[in-house]
């Protein structure tokens, strides 16, 4: 005889968009030869891609991972975080200006935009 627990109704409800963010789970957990590092969405400012490895860039440290860009991209909410070239991803919460095709970051670096994601940089508001 097999017993059933019964469910809960909270309990099926799963977010599937990608643009929902859980506000218990709003860290991005990576992990290197360092250990593993717990990373707040709000604390990483750009991620990069050099071939199959990602260099994560945050306020207090930068990471090296040997994961791709697309891998990661794939965990991270997209209204945080935009595209914006093969080799970058951005938080846009670190965005300052954009002027052509350049992306302006709040620490005082410099990006290039590639033509193909330009548009979608035409979405965001920048505050």
């Amino acid at each position: 005889m097999n017993l059933k627990k019964p469910l809960l109704r909270e309990a099926i409800i799963i977010p599937l968009r990608k643009d929902y963010i859980d506000p218990v789970q709003n860290v991005l957990i990576v992990k290197n030869s360092e250990g593993r590092h717990f990373l707040p969405y709000e604390s990483i400012i750009r991620l990069e891609a050099s071939s199959n490895y990602t260099h994560i860039y945050c306020v207090e440290k930068h990471i090296f991972i040997s994961r791709t860009l697309k891998s990661i991209e794939d965990q991270l909410p997209t209204v945080l975080f935009v595209r914006i070239h093969a080799k970058h991803l951005v938080n846009i919460k670190f965005l300052s200006s954009i002027s052509n095709g350049h992306l302006f970051l709040s620490n005082g670096e410099v990006l290039k935009i590639s033509r193909a994601r330009s548009s979608q940089l035409k979405k965001i508001s920048i505050k």
